[in-house]
């Protein structure tokens, strides 16, 4: 099975690349702002769904579409979401909540942050409730995405479309947020490019950036 995840990376912009996207056998795409993406730019995004990927947070805005997959993670805005909770909610919404998995990477990436990082897109850190000193304590939604897909479906490959700032390491801008955006989020975009490997050979899988 082909699979691909879509990104709300500028390169997605004139790409074209929506025919081929629309071209796997599951296409993933998150949060909804993905919904929008499509209906205003098919040429670029495609129109294939297969699959839906966002927070707990945002949890009940990815039923846009009703035959897709709904795939929720659980980052450090979610600490005290019991099992009982995503139990109860996988029952009622048919949605999937890996939160062992998602508190592992979660651990992982966080441990991994070195001091030494850059913050030249931001005028200043704005820390967070789920921030220190080195960024962000969880995952982006992409790498999230990334993890879900390969636990899920066991892909030998997957095709990663506008994944910017995690195929460079570095921050550039967002669909989601705009190019003027300069203060959330403050990813660690070097540690989550790093983990990259790591994913691939965890998952045997090979991430292939577009």
């Amino acid at each position: 099975m082909s699979v691909a995840i879509i990104g709300h990376g500028p390169s997605m912009l004139e790409s074209c690349n929506g025919d081929f996207i629309d071209s796997f056998d599951f296409v993933v795409r998150q949060k909804a702002l993905s919904q929008s993406l499509i209906l205003n730019n098919k040429k670029d995004f495609g129109n294939k769904v297969s699959a839906i990927c966002g927070s707990w947070t945002i949890k009940n805005a990815l039923f846009w579409s009703s035959s897709a997959q709904k795939w929720v993670f659980l980052d450090r805005r979610h600490s005290d979401v019991s099992n009982t909770e995503t139990d109860k909610y996988e029952k009622i919404t048919g949605a999937i909540v890996l939160k062992d998995v998602c508190q592992h990477w979660t651990d992982l990436y966080t441990n991994s942050r070195s001091s030494s990082y850059s913050w030249s897109h931001l005028d200043e850190i704005t820390t967070h409730s789920t921030s220190d000193d080195k960024g962000v304590r969880h995952l982006s939604c992409g790498l999230y995405t990334i993890i879900y897909a390969c636990e899920l479906l066991k892909p030998k490959e997957i095709t990663l479309f506008g994944f910017d700032n995690i195929k460079s390491g570095n921050f550039t801008w967002s669909l989601a947020r705009g190019p003027n955006w300069k203060d959330y989020p403050d990813h660690r975009w070097d540690t989550e490019n790093a983990l990259i490997p790591v994913i691939e050979k965890v998952y045997e899988v090979s991430l292939n950036f577009i």
